[in-house]
């Protein structure tokens, strides 16, 4: 029976690599005079969830977010189709170089609030990119696998073992932002801006979720369209019976269904089957890093 420890694992994999350990994506971007029509296909198009906004001189000037989608753009988003992106990206842009830490770069996103960080150019001359969720890939890759791995014993005496092990009680969730079925689009985005979240649970009590309305599907089957927001319904476009989990499930098993299904967001229930709240990959990242800290103290 092999005994390991998880803090072990960050250390020697995790808190000790750069940047390059998780192989950053090669940056796309637009020039900040690029209207927000074409801004919007291309993230469709290349399903990511930013881009880079240069000036005239290809110098960065700026990132654009499905976040400033949600936050930034008028009531009516097919009013500012035709504007320039500079108007809504997010500046000035938090930039780390290729040989910093993997730790600074969880650092940043926690405290900033940020679910993307930019790499400046190293000898490829590219801007590139890594999102919360290329970080805890990472992490499930290395660990949470080996949480299901016959002949693995975890030695549980450190902050982060624990963590891991544990249940999701063990983590701050998100609070829960309801919208009734029948209630008109622009309502559910305002919602998420006022109450600073991604996404909403569409139900008409915490004890019957019928679906769930992202950032993400508010891109792809809203934002780009020359259409006033009445012309959808909310039942229309959410996604419908999302999966859910259980407040006992553990931590390991939260990886494995964020990381296996490509989930951003999951609420979580009760034995009953009440909504508690909704987990993130950002709440969860966050979680982590306070062990790992908690750990390294």
């Amino acid at each position: 029976m092999t005994r390991i420890s998880i803090r072990s694992i960050l250390h020697k994999r995790f808190l000790s690599a750069n940047l390059s350990a998780l192989s950053p994506h090669d940056a796309v971007h637009v020039l900040e005079d690029s209207c927000m029509a074409d801004a919007l296909s291309i993230m469709i198009d290349k399903k990511i969830g930013s881009l880079l906004v240069f000036d005239n001189t290809k110098s960065l000037s700026g990132i654009f977010t499905e976040r400033d989608i949600i936050t930034k753009l008028p009531p009516e988003p097919a009013d500012c189709l035709k504007l320039p992106i500079k108007k809504f990206m997010s500046s000035p842009v938090i930039t780390l170089g290729p040989k910093s830490g993997i730790s600074r770069a969880i650092y940043e996103m926690v405290v900033g609030d940020f679910r993307h960080i930019v790499i400046y150019p190293a000898n490829d001359n590219k801007y590139k990119i890594i999102s919360a969720r290329d970080i805890v890939n990472n992490i499930y890759s290395h660990i949470s696998k080996s949480f299901v791995t016959e002949g693995t014993n975890f030695v549980d005496d450190t902050k982060v073992d624990e963590f891991l092990a544990g249940s999701l009680s063990g983590v701050a969730l998100n609070k829960i932002v309801l919208v009734q079925p029948d209630a008109p689009i622009a309502e559910a985005v305002n919602a998420m801006k006022v109450n600073k979240v991604g996404c909403v649970l569409v139900a008409k009590d915490i004890s019957s979720p019928r679906g769930i309305f992202t950032e993400r599907d508010f891109l792809e089957k809203i934002a780009c369209k020359s259409l006033p927001l009445s012309t959808f319904k909310l039942i229309d476009v959410m996604t419908i019976t999302p999966e859910t989990m259980f407040l006992n499930s553990t931590i390991a098993h939260a990886f494995e269904r964020i990381c296996e299904a490509g989930f951003r967001h999951i609420p979580v229930v009760n034995t009953d089957e009440s909504l508690i709240g909704i987990l993130s990959i950002r709440s969860i990242l966050k979680a982590l890093a306070d062990n790992i800290l908690a750990d390294l103290s």
